[in-house]
């Protein structure tokens, strides 16, 4: 098994904000024990699950139990 089996296959991206959704965002993840990452993935899902992309949330969770 290659180190590529063993590191999530994850990608890094640098989003842009409103200092006050910036400001609203944080505090929100601090008061539910959350952060910043599984936040944005998760309201990323569900807006592509809005725009009609119903497979995307399946294809994520498929991904988490290949990671464990």
């Amino acid at each position: 098994m290659g180190r590529q089996n063993l590191v999530p296959q994850k990608e890094r991206t640098t989003i842009i904000l409103d200092k006050t959704l910036m400001d609203r965002m944080s505090h929100h993840v601090l008061s539910e024990g959350d952060n910043q990452t599984n936040f944005i993935s998760r309201a990323i899902i569900n807006q592509l699950e809005k725009e009609g992309d119903l497979e995307i949330r399946d294809l994520i969770e498929a991904e988490k139990e290949e990671e464990e």
